[in-house]
């Protein structure tokens, strides 16, 4: 079942975390001017967050289902088939 984009950020808000946590924890490099375990803190925030709302459309994403009904009916010149797509909202797809 395809779920949207939901599980892209939620594979994207682990990488942010775990790349940060490797420039927070795992390298010993100073420099002047410029933190690396500074911006490794900044992205594990960012992880966090991106991970948060990937969770957040993958519970709420999910919940938009589409129904589909076609109908066949005979004429005198033969048959017309007609399909109807309706998302969960009671909008027509088309």
């Amino acid at each position: 079942m395809y779920r949207g984009t939901g599980s892209g950020l939620l594979a994207f808000g682990i990488v942010l975390m775990v790349i940060g946590a490797l420039m927070r924890y795992a390298v010993t490099v100073t420099s002047d001017g410029f933190s690396i375990h500074t911006a490794g803190i900044i992205l594990i925030y960012a992880g966090v967050a991106v991970f948060i709302i990937g969770v957040t459309l993958l519970l709420f994403g999910s919940q938009r289902r589409s129904v589909s009904q076609s109908s066949i009916e005979q004429t005198p010149r033969g048959a017309i088939r007609t399909d109807e797509r309706i998302d969960s909202g009671g909008t027509p797809l088309g």
